[in-house]
């Protein structure tokens, strides 16, 4: 169970004054520059804020972020359930800390999960809240599951459409559509506008995702072979893969480049293959380490789904463009820049028709 905002605002300021009994706290309607931020606590030697929100981790986390210059440290106060990966939490720039809470039994416990703060030392610490104090009921969905993705794929090409049309053509139930859906309602990427679901803004969904499916979490193998050119090394991966009947489909800059004619990210190629570690072995005697020749970036596909959906595009299995968007987002850098492009001239241009 999850409380509302008001009722865990409250929780907050009773830990902290009996944590820090000496230390003056102050809601953001007392200070004026810094409206974003719910509570700031004066320590002796720190002024740190804190941000509560209920949905929505990384909207909330934008918030610290852009207002943490004004404070020694500031801290973001989420659901346990909202939680990221352990390796999101550490990316998280240093000035910048957590704090997860948990309601049950009327009772809400703190946790600061990551500590920006060596001041604030009064966590973890437990609030009893009355009972008459309203609780919400979530549900935790993962965004990056097998089916979550397919309901996000379609919404990156459907910018509007029914569950029951977003259950049909994806072939997953309307039950767990409407709890993905649910999940994207809270976190403020969707919304409804009679009975169509209307997505807000197509690149904060996908940035959503990309936070918890980094494409450097997918790579398996990274390898130089010397060949003088990307097509042969290309080649050479569909060559090897049929006759080890292994599946592969080329995804990032080399997947976007067979749709809108780019040239390739310098000299790499970079393909999801079922069997990442056995393509490494029959390239084994091409290897070299010098810094020639084609740099191959193999990923193992999270779904099965990015086989299925591939495309032969001159002769090569190809990602979907709606699977290539997603991993060039999650990719980072350069990979956002062909990201819009491949979408402004396959998606966006096919919904035109």
């Amino acid at each position: 169970m999850q409380l509302d905002h008001s009722t865990v605002q409250l929780a907050l300021e009773r830990g902290l004054a009996r944590s820090f009994p000496r230390a003056r706290l102050e809601r953001s309607s007392h200070f004026a520059g810094n409206k974003n931020m719910d509570l700031v606590i004066q320590l002796p030697k720190e002024r740190i804020a804190f941000e509560i929100k209920i949905s929505n981790f990384y909207d909330g986390l934008g918030r610290v972020v852009l207002g943490a210059g004004d404070f020694d440290a500031s801290y973001l106060v989420v659901p346990t359930d909202l939680l990221p990966s352990q390796e999101i939490l550490r990316r998280i720039p240093r000035n910048v800390g957590v704090i997860a809470f948990q309601a049950q039994d009327h009772t809400v416990r703190f946790d600061a999960v990551k500590k920006c703060s060596d001041h604030l030392t009064g966590l973890p610490f437990e609030v009893a809240v009355e009972k008459r104090s309203r609780l919400l009921k979530t549900v935790k969905v993962s965004l990056v599951s097998p089916k979550a993705l397919r309901v996000t794929k379609y919404l990156i090409s459907h910018r509007s459409a029914t569950q029951t049309e977003i259950a049909k053509s994806t072939e997953v139930s309307v039950g767990m559509v409407n709890k993905v859906v649910s999940a994207l309602a809270d976190r403020e990427l969707v919304s409804y506008k009679k009975k169509k679901l209307v997505v807000f803004d197509v690149w904060r969904l996908l940035n959503e995702v990309s936070w918890s499916r980094p494409m450097r979490a997918l790579k398996k193998v990274e390898l130089r072979i010397g060949l003088p050119s990307t097509r042969e090394a290309e080649q050479q991966i569909v060559r090897i893969c049929g006759q080890a009947d292994m599946s592969y489909a080329m995804t990032l800059f080399s997947g976007a480049s067979k749709y809108i004619g780019y040239g390739m990210k310098y000299d790499s190629v970079q393909t999801y293959v079922d069997e990442p570690e056995r393509l490494m072995e029959s390239l084994r005697a091409m290897r070299t380490t010098a810094q020639e020749g084609i740099l191959l970036e193999l990923y193992s596909p999270d779904t099965w789904d990015i086989i299925d959906e591939a495309q032969m595009l001159a002769e090569v299995a190809v990602c979907s463009p709606e699977q290539l968007v997603m991993d060039l987002v999650s990719y980072g850098g350069l990979g956002h820049d062909w990201a819009v492009k491949l979408y402004e001239e396959t998606i966006a241009r096919g919904n035109q028709h």
